[in-house]
């Protein structure tokens, strides 16, 4: 497994810098290709007798196809969202099927003020992506309501995975709706593709540590 994760930390690299120095024949070659290799952990490594490590490879398939809509020319930004908004919906499936049978409603309370108070934040510049925008955000909310539920309920290293990661791919987004639609960061696509492919990893890692 540790060339496994030397071949992801080095694509996912030569993504970044390709993507930097606008190399963009390598960046549409190393972004896919990390993505393969960190479903290749689950393939490999994970149990796919259980329904959780299922949900996770489906939802780091469906981000895949998130990511071919949004590297084509022109982009397709609501077909990427779409697929995004299924694999966050993937991996919630995935969380909930840990922590069912399980009273967590009240920290819904303690989670939902962060998400509205960043919403309500670039509400006027969502424009005509106000609505998709709001169900994607929905999306986020409930997958990080369900891998903090996740980590209180069992706190093992599985669950731990889960919950970093989560939290990883929310900030990653958060990144990315603050530079499309507010205002642009510097070395903000650094920041996105790092903690995305950081997200994804930890979850992948999640399955391989089912319940350990």
């Amino acid at each position: 497994m540790t060339l496994l994760f030397i071949a992801i930390f080095l694509s996912a690299l030569a993504h970044i810098l390709a993507d930097y120095h606008q190399k963009w024949t390598l960046t549409y070659l190393f972004k896919p290709l990390t993505m393969l290799l960190i479903m290749a952990l689950v393939l490999l490594k994970a149990d796919l007798a259980v329904v959780y490590n299922r949900w996770i490879l489906l939802g780091l398939a469906l981000s895949l196809i998130g990511d071919m809509f949004l590297m084509l020319r022109p982009q397709r930004f609501i077909a990427g969202l779409v697929a995004f908004l299924l694999a966050h919906i993937a991996y919630v499936m995935a969380f909930y099927s840990s922590v069912q049978g399980n009273d967590i409603s009240w920290l819904a309370s303690l989670l939902l003020p962060f998400g509205l108070i960043y919403l309500g934040i670039l509400w006027k510049y969502l424009n005509n992506y106000r609505w998709p925008v709001v169900g994607y955000f929905v999306a986020i909310a409930c997958m990080l309501f369900f891998a903090s539920a996740l980590l209180l309920i069992e706190m093992s290293h599985m669950a731990k995975l889960a919950f970093f990661g989560a939290m990883l791919f929310a900030i990653s987004d958060g990144i990315l709706a603050w530079r499309k639609f507010k205002r642009p960061l510097k070395y903000g696509q650094f920041y996105i593709m790092t903690s995305y492919f950081a997200a994804q990893t930890l979850i992948a890692l999640s399955a391989i540590h089912y319940w350990s």
